[in-house]
């Protein structure tokens, strides 16, 4: 998978506009404190979805780092 590490609010900017495109933009905010979160990521690497998130922008917050 394909993800633009979110690590700066100055990207906010940038995904606002590239939200006005034709393509899809998807922030993942994973806690490696959450289970849920851990789930959630570990499901979204190992199904079929890969394909889907290719045609997106797909940043990835990791808020514990951030």
């Amino acid at each position: 998978m394909n993800w633009i590490d979110f690590e700066n609010q100055d990207q906010l900017a940038e995904i606002n506009a590239l939200s006005k495109t034709n393509k899809p933009v998807f922030i993942f905010k994973h806690s490696t404190r959450c289970a849920l979160s851990s789930m959630a990521l570990r499901r979204m690497k190992q199904g079929n979805v890969e394909e889907q998130l290719n045609a997106a922008y797909v940043y990835f917050l990791d808020l514990i780092k951030f």
